[in-house]
């Protein structure tokens, strides 16, 4: 599935069942403009774990009724 129809896929996803937190892993999108993607997709909160070699990286977004705490972070 090409980046386009994973957000188009991603975005209806979200306007139909409302999610509090998505987390996204293996993301291997790295051309796309992540804080505009964020923004688009209408969450309050995000955490962004970049790829790393062959690792995909990691998506946290959540709206504010959720707590996260990230106890590690590889960076």
């Amino acid at each position: 599935m090409n980046g386009f129809v994973f957000r188009r896929v991603l975005k209806n996803f979200i306007q139909v069942h409302k999610p509090s937190l998505v987390i996204l892993m293996e993301r291997i999108i790295s051309s796309v403009p992540y804080p505009r993607a964020i923004k688009k997709l209408g969450f309050s909160w995000s955490q962004i774990i970049e790829a790393s070699g062959l690792g995909g990286g990691i998506w946290i977004l959540k709206e504010d009724i959720i707590s996260v705490f990230i106890l590690k972070n590889h960076r």
